[in-house]
């Protein structure tokens, strides 16, 4: 084995350590209802690599993060919707599913084959239901699958090769009431607290791209910051704000 294969070979077994220590919940059957599949494939469908920090850049990452907890998105009842959500079908693939999340700040960094045809990865979703955890309470659920499959098409359609950048996956109830103390704008029924949703950005991709994109897919809710370079999607209702 190569000191590179060795290398990666570690960080993977760091990595699954670290999901294991914090009790991953694998994707139940019924999160995966919505997907007309009923089995989860194994096979290690996950490449993880903990990549080396830049502290210049997970600094400006915390401090991006920080003044968007500040905006947060508005309260979804107090929003119209212009059409509902599209009942959901996942991309039908005669091979695989992939998808690639960065955490800058930590340094994590994961490509996850979760799907073969109409079969998902337990240990894919896994990994990435960790890497979109509330990194505050250190909670981690499972991710909705229709966001998974949501982010994958997005990747595939404007990120030319780049990772996602997760800024704030899911939040605990505890974590989003700590946000409507700071700002009172914020959901009181977020749907990041149900998995449903995801702030992000690519880079290389304009946010005004990302919301086009969102905007066009009519798959739930987007919100637009151009002031923090960063824009939300979610599952829900579709409906869109701007702050």
């Amino acid at each position: 084995m190569t000191d590179d294969a060795e290398s990666g070979a570690a960080d993977r077994r760091g990595f699954m350590k670290s999901i294991a220590k914090w009790g991953v919940a694998a994707a139940s059957a019924s999160a995966l209802t919505a997907c007309g599949a009923g089995r989860l494939a194994g096979g290690g469908g996950a490449q993880v690599v903990h990549s080396r920090r830049d502290q210049a850049l997970a600094q400006a990452e915390l401090d991006d993060l920080a003044d968007m907890l500040n905006d947060a998105e508005p309260d979804v009842a107090g929003l119209a919707s212009p059409a509902p959500a599209r009942r959901f079908r996942p991309t039908p693939v005669a091979a695989t599913r992939t998808l690639t999340l960065r955490h800058a700040p930590s340094g994590e960094f994961v490509t996850a084959v979760f799907r073969r045809g109409d079969d998902y990865d337990r240990e894919a979703l896994q990994i990435i239901n960790y890497i979109m955890r509330d990194r505050r309470e250190n909670a981690v659920v499972p991710i909705d699958i229709r966001l998974i499959e949501l982010l994958a098409d997005l990747q595939d359609d404007v990120a030319r090769g780049e990772a996602i950048n997760v800024l704030s996956g899911y939040r605990t109830p505890r974590t989003n009431y700590r946000i409507r103390l700071r700002n009172r704008r914020a959901a009181r029924n977020s749907l990041h607290v149900r998995a449903m949703a995801m702030d992000l950005r690519i880079p290389g991709v304009s946010t005004r791209t990302l919301r086009d994109w969102g905007a066009d897919s009519a798959r739930g809710g987007v919100g637009y910051y151009p002031r923090r370079r960063f824009v939300h999607l979610d599952v829900g209702d579709v409906r869109y704000w701007r702050f």
